[in-house]
């Protein structure tokens, strides 16, 4: 099995992981405010949009 092929697409994809928490983050307390839901329920909402793209990315 050649890993290399994998190493490529693995990187991007931890790095897509990475970048995410560091930009969403700090829109919590936004989405909060904006929103007028809990902090709860806005991390749950950047929650399913981390999972949804990476189902989406997976299937590329």
């Amino acid at each position: 099995m050649n890993h290399k092929r994998f190493l490529g697409p693995l990187f991007l994809i931890m790095f897509m992981i990475g970048a995410d928490s560091f930009l969403i983050s700090p829109l919590l307390p936004t989405l909060v405010r904006y929103y007028h839901v809990s902090t709860t329920v806005s991390g749950f909402l950047i929650s399913r949009l981390r999972r949804s793209l990476l189902s989406h990315w997976s299937h590329l």
